[in-house]
């Protein structure tokens, strides 16, 4: 493989998540057990979310090598990158305003730079704060997970 077609975005952006998820990974193992005690601890939820990551960026990555032609310049070429940036605003935004309008935030924001298939903006913020609703269910509820709050920081 050439230089010039590892920098392509296929590749380069797999690569660099991988890279900060590693990192992200590293540092939630390091701060605490996952499972501690028979229960889980704080690190359990970050250690699940980058595993997950890692594997998924696994076959971006090989999807990416085995692309045969470069891709075209063009506002598609921007969709990886502007998920990563959505994602990094949505760890930001996460303690600061809490679960439900950060998640929310971002399941709408993906579903905008993802295009899909749903053109109607109302529904597409039905769908959001279902996504929304059904992780909130399965962390806090399922897992008994505290997950901060707007009303927190008020």
């Amino acid at each position: 493989m050439r230089l010039r077609s590892s920098l392509r975005p296929p590749v380069l952006v797999p690569t660099v998540v991988i890279a900060v998820t590693l990192g992200y990974l590293a540092t939630a193992l390091w701060s605490a057990p996952p499972i501690e005690n028979d229960t889980i601890s704080a690190s359990f939820f970050p250690v699940v979310v980058s595993t997950v990551m890692l594997v998924a960026c696994g076959f971006a990555l090989v999807g990416g090598v085995r692309e045969a032609k470069p891709e075209r310049v063009g506002p598609r070429s921007m969709k990886p990158v502007l998920v990563v940036l959505l994602t990094g605003a949505y760890v930001a935004a996460f303690d600061t305003v809490g679960y439900f309008v950060s998640t929310t935030a971002y399941a709408l924001g993906l579903l905008f730079v993802l295009e899909c298939r749903f053109r109607n903006p109302v529904l597409r913020m039905v769908i959001a704060v279902a996504i929304a609703i059904a992780f909130y269910l399965f962390y806090a509820e399922l897992f008994r997970l505290r997950l901060p709050t707007l009303g927190e920081f008020l």
